[in-house]
């Protein structure tokens, strides 16, 4: 909770209870407790922002009146007050905790972070989730560089359109939109554009590319800290398989994406975030030649580009990093090796694989697979072939001197901002600021060391965070 909003839970949760047990209420007396809690609704309201979790709490003034008139009435009453009371405040405290309007980590790095959006349309590629073939692909993504310390501007909201992200999910994940609602109240450490740091005369870049049905700014936690430590990173929205992508006029567009499932299906649809990727280093090319905004101009080191991502964008990075030899090094959060196969002798080209314990646990998912067993679609032989494919597919791309880190008490999402969302997002036993330290601290040594010709201080990290399984191939 917000700190408005605990010292309001806090003051009106005290005079609702004082108002059950007191005998020297008068109406001058609530009436004064009234106006000092709605003064507090309108400061939480202006500086915080009202949201649907705290409704009730916002009704507690009314609960007052009803209350203190309960007080005339016969006392055995008290009994039933007190215990609707208590469940009361369970509830009302139970809310606004499990669905929190949480902060993020303030970036690390020596310089603030700026972002700015760009609309990119590919006249080259008709559509393919349209019809009308004269219907060309068309991208948002989101910019996040360095910018001076002393620059100051204002905060932007983590989300600034939940809505359509928030039906997105709902489609895509059968969650519903008023779990994300608060989102919109979450700011992040970004401002809206500043000027790039002129502490150097350009900067590495990184594209990141999320996972399918996720969103230019689901790792918030880790491309805020890039940036601070002097990278342009550069999200890509892959339109139609993303929950929604924001354009820059505000308008969107909202998944169509349909239970894409198997290798072959998978393997085959990952060309198109490939060719996404493709296009934005073209157009970031052109970009640092002339850009619109004036920003990017001469600004971005096209010599010294990496990739990271989660699920299938970080499928998509091993991908880019095999055939495109722009990308120099690619990290992959957790994702199935999607596409065309590596070779037992690996990509000879820096990869780090990042693993959730719950995703490379065999007995774990035989075990899920016998519990599902009369809901399975398909022969318990096909998810255990899909297990041995996965595995040698994982397996062949770090051979050689592949990085790959498993991360206990961690699953699919913990490498994304989803666990700061809920608590229920969160595994038993994960901490998931923990598990952002982590991927935020190796993630930046491995790209300065491949992109910035720094060390690569791996014996240090291994020490400090002892509890982290770190492999790598030979």
């Amino acid at each position: 909770m917000r700190l408005i909003e605990i010292i309001y839970a806090i003051l009106s949760l005290s005079l609702l209870w004082w108002s059950i047990f007191s005998t020297r209420q008068n109406r001058k007396g609530i009436l004064v407790q009234i106006e000092v809690l709605l003064l507090l609704v309108i400061l939480h309201w202006k500086m915080e922002g009202i949201r649907w979790q705290m409704a009730p709490l916002y009704s507690v003034p009314l609960l007052i009146v009803f209350f203190s008139w309960l007080n005339i009435l016969k006392k055995w009453l008290k009994i039933i007050i007190v215990i609707i009371c208590l469940l009361f405040t369970i509830i009302a405290i139970t809310i606004p905790l499990i669905l929190p309007v949480f902060t993020f980590k303030e970036p690390s790095g020596k310089y603030a972070v700026g972002t700015t959006s760009y609309t990119l349309v590919d006249q080259n590629r008709s559509e393919s989730y349209e019809k009308n073939l004269n219907i060309k692909r068309k991208l948002a993504i989101q910019v996040w560089y360095p910018a001076n310390k002393n620059e100051k501007g204002e905060l932007v909201p983590y989300l600034s359109n939940i809505h359509p992200i928030a039906s997105g999910l709902n489609k895509a994940l059968k969650m519903p939109p008023f779990l994300f609602q608060q989102l919109s109240l979450v700011k992040a450490h970004s401002m809206d554009n500043l000027h790039i740091s002129s502490d150097k005369p350009n900067y590495p870049v990184l594209i990141f590319s999320h996972g399918l049905t996720g969103f230019r700014n689901q790792n918030t936690f880790e491309v805020e800290e890039l940036a601070s430590h002097g990278y342009i990173v550069v999200g890509i929205d892959h339109t139609y398989d993303a929950a929604a992508t924001i354009f820059e006029d505000g308008s969107s567009a909202e998944i169509r994406f349909k239970n894409l499932s198997g290798f072959e299906v998978l393997d085959s649809h990952i060309s198109i975030w490939e060719k996404d990727v493709s296009f934005v280093l073209n157009q970031l090319k052109k970009m640092n030649k002339k850009d619109k905004k004036h920003l990017l101009t001469n600004r971005l080191n096209l010599d010294q580009i990496g990739m990271f991502g989660h699920s299938y964008g970080g499928a998509t990075a091993v991908q880019m990093l095999m055939k495109d030899n722009r990308i120099k090094a690619a990290v992959n959060m957790d994702g199935t090796l999607y596409g065309d196969k590596v070779k037992k002798q690996g990509i000879k080209k820096p990869l780090m694989i990042f693993n959730g314990e719950k995703s490379i646990d065999y007995k774990s998912y035989k075990k899920t697979l016998k519990q599902a067993d009369t809901k399975l679609k398909k022969p318990l032989s096909y998810y255990e072939n899909n297990w041995k494919e996965t595995t040698e597919r994982r397996e062949n791309a770090v051979a050689n001197g592949g990085i790959s880190i498993e991360i206990p008490h961690t699953s699919h999402m913990s490498f994304t901002d989803f666990p700061l969302f809920s608590p229920f997002f969160a595994n038993k036993g994960e901490d998931p600021r923990h598990v952002h330290n982590v991927i935020n601290a190796y993630t930046l040594n491995f790209f300065d060391a491949h992109l910035k010709n720094q060390p690569f201080r791996l014996n240090e990290l291994m020490k400090e965070y002892s509890d982290i399984k770190v492999n790598i191939s030979d």
